[in-house]
């Protein structure tokens, strides 16, 4: 068995929001990515929607909404939170599968506690494991040993974790689905020591980095020692 089939379903999850709250933060986008395409069952390989925050969230902060640019917070033609949890959990029931891993960046302290909060809003089931893979620690784990990078004490950013691995950094605004890929492409080295990652991916690179052509993101991956 691969090292890659041995895991259980993974999925990369990146919100943006309006703010850093834990547990009640404005979803305005959910992005999320199959990290092995064959565990998508009869779902597309990702899942993209905006949407308008819910009535109750923490107050909108500045500098999440200078991140990610989003305008349609009153938009009435963009869904509401609800329509777009519910679009969530029915293209996650497509694959068919339950106990789902989810990965991302700083994922168990925010994208997995939003999401949970808004899914209870809803009333509905969350098919997540309470078990995360955090890009952020594995990166932490990995830098001295692997890179030869200091791993600072608060943490590393997206953007010091796609420099080390030789990712292009994430372009402004953020999109939650080309965060998601840059988690995806980020996992396939750190959690995996392989690659390249799926071919699949490549049109959604090329929707979120056209200038680089059919060029992959990342293929000279970190071999295993």
């Amino acid at each position: 068995m691969s090292t890659m089939t041995a895991y259980p379903p993974i999925l990369v999850v990146d919100m943006e929001t309006t703010s850093d709250h834990r547990t009640n933060a404005g979803i305005v986008e959910i992005g999320a990515l199959w990290l092995e395409p064959t565990h998508r069952g009869n779902a597309p390989l990702a899942f993209e929607m905006k949407c308008r925050p819910h009535p109750d969230a923490a107050d909108v902060q500045f500098r999440a909404m200078e991140v990610n640019g989003c305008d349609w917070l009153d938009d009435p033609t963009v869904a509401s939170e609800a329509e777009a949890i519910r679009a969530f959990a029915d293209w996650l029931r497509l694959s068919g599968q339950t106990n789902i891993v989810m990965a991302g960046q700083n994922v168990g302290q925010f994208d997995f506690t939003n999401l949970e909060a808004a899914f209870g809003r809803e009333g509905l089931a969350f098919p997540f494991s309470i078990r995360v893979v955090d890009v952020q620690t594995l990166a932490f784990a990995n830098a001295p040993v692997h890179y030869d990078e200091p791993t600072p004490a608060g943490g590393m950013k997206s953007s010091t974790i796609q420099t080390m691995l030789g990712l292009p950094e994430e372009p402004r605004p953020h999109r939650a689905l080309c965060g998601a890929l840059l988690e995806a492409h980020a996992l396939y080295e750190l959690l995996y020591m392989r690659g390249p990652a799926p071919i699949e991916y490549g049109e959604i690179e090329m929707r979120f980095f056209p200038a680089r052509g059919h060029a992959p993101l990342k293929r000279e991956l970190l071999q295993a020692p």
